[in-house]
């Protein structure tokens, strides 16, 4: 190309140049994320999420190893030099003993099973009933059908097990067993707080071989039995705080991540998050930054996100509006896709925003979604421009297939550096008065 066409390409560049240069300003578009990949190790995350999994009572709210999962993480706190909080809080802590179900007819065999967290605990000699299928659980499948005194056989899936237990007792049912459609895996869940009727789970193929049973016409009737102890107990939140050198701010930036699970390995439900906490943390310690960084682990997510909701219980108004975002880190450690988190979708939201501008930029697929159900919500309900982040999908999760050797350590590394550079971002998008 020559003369004049080559002078309308060049203007045209420029102008293009100059349009998206704005646009980067205005909304710390593309282009405009300090990518500290290069300061990431995924080793220390992945021996970071191999500690708190290899832990051997597990990390159930409220009991020894989430003790020893908290103790570890303030003592990496305390290795980067900085000053750590421990916020106690009450909690119903939940202890699981045994489980039994024997299927009395229309022939006898003794299943494999496993109590959902806070199930009610039975008698020596159990609750027995006849079976009814219910499906999902639906208030529709529910409807219809009639389940006083029986017990209720559901598929993992639709809404939350304590939402399906809860409609199963409220319709007189005695007891509810659970299986996954998905997997052959025992699931390993919570119903948030204590249940008013016996909640188990067993095999896929268990549960379809009753299901055939049930659609052939024959009567199946069971026993369960369910030893469990509940009562009084506690959990904290590890809050370490990261202040500017030039003194603290009156602007904050929140990065969580739960560090208690179901009991099992819980390798990325939620090793994997805590691991790119600490990394974080490292990370921007070696920043110089305009905002305090609070960084949080927070306990007992899994009855209920307890600890996050104490956490901006204790928060003033003050605290509250000078929040400039909240990130939080949970099941980051595998999947195909990056999920960017705000609990209504639509909802105004820079650091999602910034997540997403953020992933385009490095180029890894992700979509921004509502989502209700872990840390972030809270945050949200209290009025805080959040970013929830997880790799999907993960059907290992609340299952012991949740280990270790499921996680990469390429994913671990894709989110920290997202996550580093939301947080730079954010910290930027602050004006500090002089």
């Amino acid at each position: 190309m020559r003369g004049i066409y080559k002078q309308i390409l060049l203007v045209g560049v420029l102008l293009t140049c100059l349009l998206t240069a704005s646009c980067a300003a205005v909304a710390g578009g593309p282009g405009s994320f300090i990518d500290l990949s290069g300061k990431i190790s995924g080793d220390k995350m992945y021996d970071t999420a191999k500690r708190l999994s290899s832990i051997e009572q597990f990390r159930v709210a409220g009991l020894e190893g989430e003790k020893l999962a908290g103790n570890y993480i303030a003592d990496r706190f305390h290795e980067m030099g900085l000053p750590v909080e421990r916020q106690t809080f009450p909690l119903k802590t939940y202890r699981y003993r045994s489980s039994e179900v024997a299927i009395t007819a229309p022939y006898e065999a003794v299943l494999e099973s496993h109590s959902l967290m806070y199930s009610k605990t039975t008698s020596p000699e159990g609750v027995s009933g006849e079976v009814v299928y219910a499906g999902l659980g639906s208030e529709e499948e529910m409807a219809g059908l009639d389940v006083k005194g029986k017990i209720v056989l559901m598929r993992r899936g639709g809404e939350f097990f304590w939402q399906k237990t809860k409609r199963a007792y409220s319709h007189g049912a005695a007891g509810v067993i659970y299986f996954n459609p998905e997997a052959e895996d025992l699931v390993r869940a919570t119903l948030v707080t204590p249940s008013s009727i016996p909640a188990l789970s067993i095999h896929r193929s268990d549960g379809e071989r009753i299901q055939q049973a049930l659609s052939e016409g024959a009567t199946v009737r069971v026993t369960i039995k369910e030893n469990s102890e509940t009562k009084d107990g506690s959990s904290e939140n590890i809050i370490a705080r990261l202040t500017p050198s030039s003194g603290p701010q009156e602007k904050t930036i929140i990065i969580g991540a739960h560090y208690d699970g179901v009991d099992a390995a819980a390798a990325n439900d939620n090793a994997s998050g805590v691991a790119v906490l600490l990394e974080t943390a490292r990370l921007l310690a070696q920043q110089k930054l305009q905002c305090n960084v609070v960084f949080v682990a927070f306990g007992a997510e899994e009855v209920g996100t307890v600890g996050s909701r104490y956490y901006v219980s204790q928060m003033n108004f003050r605290e509250k509006a000078n929040t400039v975002g909240m990130l939080n880190l949970d099941m980051v450690g595998r999947g195909d896709t990056w999920y960017v988190f705000t609990v209504n979708e639509d909802a105004k939201s820079l650091p999602a925003d910034l997540a997403v501008q953020c992933m385009g930029q490095f180029g890894y697929k992700n979509k921004r979604i509502g989502a209700y159900g872990s840390d972030h919500v809270a945050f949200e309900g209290a009025g805080i421009s959040v970013a929830g982040f997880e790799g999907s999908p993960d059907p290992d999760y609340h299952t012991v297939r949740d280990s270790l050797d499921k996680l990469e350590k390429e994913d671990l590394i894709q989110i920290c550096k997202v996550v580093t550079a939301v947080a730079l971002k954010l910290d930027q998008s602050v004006q500090v008065k002089k």
